[in-house]
């Protein structure tokens, strides 16, 4: 026995559904998806109840207001342009705004807590090993992220009346350092060997 689908019957089951309804009615369809924690957010179109996520709505062409609001209170909120006979998705999301605002107080206060250091390495006698390489190296060790490294070295002749015969070396060096990602407030610290002979070397970094 044949089944025989008239062309009028193909035409209704076309025209039935609801994109193709939409687009008879010169309307467009918004199709509103909710993710399972916000299953029955109410949802409002150009101010207007139209029920609860997720759902289907049918709107006239041109700028539409949809706004939704979960069981927690928190609103999302969009605006969308559409043309008639088209549909469109529109996923859900809620605290996306609050998520950004926390970002960009987040990135504001750690861009304000760069704070310039000083780093100095002073050895005696003087050894060409020890450059702002090496003075890169020890505050590194200590300092996390540093940024804006620069440093010079020199050669001098040593003050100390002890050790005028010899030539000391000393590098300085400027830089910044983030306190929330070093997490402190304080980075001065100092390391020194040989204090009082001529087998010397100090390391500091000054607030």
């Amino acid at each position: 026995m044949k089944t025989i689908t008239s062309p009028l019957c193909a035409v209704a089951l076309v025209l039935s559904s609801p994109y193709a309804l939409a687009a008879k009615e010169g309307l467009a369809t918004l199709r509103l998806s909710c993710d399972d924690s916000n299953q029955g957010a109410e949802i409002y179109i150009n101010g207007a109840f139209k029920g609860e996520c997720s759902l289907d709505v049918d709107v006239k062409p041109g700028t539409v207001q949809i706004k939704a609001v979960n069981k927690q209170s928190q609103a999302f909120e969009q605006s969308v342009k559409v043309a008639a006979g088209t549909a469109k998705r529109i996923d859900v999301e809620f605290g996306v705004e609050e998520r950004k605002q926390a970002q960009a107080a987040a990135k504001a206060a750690y861009d304000a807590a760069w704070k310039p250091l000083k780093a100095r390495w002073v050895q005696l006698p003087a050894d060409s090993n020890y450059d702002c390489q090496y003075l890169r190296d020890r505050v590194d060790a200590k300092v996390v992220g540093a940024r804006n490294w620069s440093c010079d070295c020199v050669v001098e002749q040593s003050t100390h009346p002890a050790w005028r015969q010899y030539q000391v070396n000393i590098c300085n060096a400027t830089f910044e350092a983030n306190k929330i990602e070093n997490k402190t407030e304080w980075f001065g610290t100092s390391d020194e060997h040989g204090s009082g002979t001529a087998d010397f070397w100090r390391f500091e970094i000054n607030n």
